[in-house]
């Protein structure tokens, strides 16, 4: 008689008893062990994920038996350091978890390595503010406190982009002046990471986006942003963004919302159009098709992601490639990194020795205690000086 195991879950289910056995050999593959579904489960469950439904699948994850050991050590830790609160990660949502965590295995085991972490940036006409490289510190905690893996596989890659045309054409921004801030921009958060964490900079790669306009995959995102306003099941969602967008720009500004929405996932390569490589490769930075979109983004995105994730589920995917997505909305960002908060932030382009005579809302101190608490605050603003130098701002 097999032995089995029998774990009682913690969480609203608490009643619930569901039973496990350890490991179960199914020809060539065999089931993740107790332990490891019940730590892979508390990684999920610290931010809400704990549906009944979700446990019983993780539950039947199959792994190469071959490979039982690998993932015994490595998938419940990587789990546990992504989805960590100390990482700076405020929140997760995802409707593919059992299929990222398949594409996790994979990576771990060295069949893939199509595991992308992305970030990103809107347009701006002016200067950043200091605390931009607060956006992109949970990324790289979550970078180093899996570094562990390297001795299997390599960490994942970070693709940071800048939406410079898309402000261009969906916000009427001047395009010189936007290209001019992108160059900016990803100069600060390059020399950030290769100043302050050689050790992952080989992950990162900081690009903006290219003139896509002239190509077919500008009518393709037309196209999209209009499939958006009739989605079912997110109308709060839509309203939200349609007011966030008149309040910029009246009627052209909402309209204007619904289209970055589209843009969004284009740029993250979590929706890829199947029927247009040439026009597309402008917008895969990293991998072609990757398997697992990790998308860091600030309190703002949640309402876009929650669009994003019903657009991606009603698309054909004989005509688009859909990847497996996990949505991280990060502590730092509430107001945009890449604008100046209204009360005590400072601008790239401003003059500052200390932070001490500045007095800020409580949001835009939070950004910049991320910062401190990985670097003092003396050494950090000793590099925005360096900097300030070196490209004459």
């Amino acid at each position: 008689m097999r032995d089995t195991t029998t774990i009682k879950i913690t969480s609203r289910f608490a009643e619930d008893k569901i039973r496990f056995k350890e490991p179960r050999e199914l020809g060539l593959n065999v089931s993740l062990s107790f332990n490891d579904v019940n730590r892979i489960w508390s990684s999920l469950n610290r931010f809400g994920i704990n549906n009944r439904d979700l446990l019983i699948k993780i539950k039947n994850i199959r792994i190469p038996k071959e490979s039982f050991s690998i993932i015994h050590e490595k998938l419940p830790k990587f789990l546990a350091s992504a989805f960590n609160k100390d990482n700076g990660i405020e929140e997760i949502s995802s409707n593919d978890i059992i299929k990222a965590i398949n594409v996790l295995i994979d990576f771990i085991i060295g069949r893939t390595d199509d595991v992308i972490f992305t970030i990103g940036l809107g347009a701006s006409t002016t200067y950043p503010s200091i605390r931009l490289p607060a956006y992109i510190i949970p990324a790289i905690k979550v970078l180093r406190s899996i570094s562990d893996c390297r001795k299997i596989v390599a960490i994942p890659k970070v693709h940071v982009f800048k939406a410079t045309y898309a402000g261009y054409y969906v916000n009427g921004l001047d395009l010189a002046s936007v290209k001019a801030m992108t160059e900016i921009t990803l100069n600060l958060l390059n020399e950030f990471v290769d100043t302050f964490y050689p050790d992952v900079k080989s992950a990162f790669t900081f690009e903006s986006d290219v003139d896509f306009k002239p190509t077919p995959i500008y009518s393709k995102i037309m196209s999209l942003s209009k499939v958006i306003t009739s989605l079912a099941g997110v109308e709060n969602e839509l309203d939200t963004l349609l007011r966030m967008g008149f309040k910029h720009g009246g009627e052209q500004g909402a309209l204007n919302a619904l289209l970055y929405t589209a843009f969004h996932p284009f740029y993250n390569q979590s929706i890829v159009p199947l029927d247009m490589d040439n026009e597309v490769s402008d917008f895969t930075f990293t991998h072609p098709y990757p398997k697992l979109i990790i998308d860091f983004g600030g309190w703002p995105q949640r309402t876009f992601n929650t669009v994003i994730d019903k657009l991606r589920s009603i698309l054909d995917p004989e005509k688009y490639h859909i990847p497996a997505l996990i949505n991280c909305i990060v502590k730092a960002g509430k107001i945009p990194v890449y604008y100046q908060a209204k009360k005590g932030d400072i601008l790239l382009c401003d003059s500052c020795a200390s932070l001490d005579d500045f007095v800020m809302d409580p949001m835009t101190e939070a950004d910049y205690k991320l910062i401190f608490d990985e670097i003092s605050e003396t050494e950090y603003l000793r590099f925005i000086s360096e900097f300030k130098t070196k490209y004459k701002i």
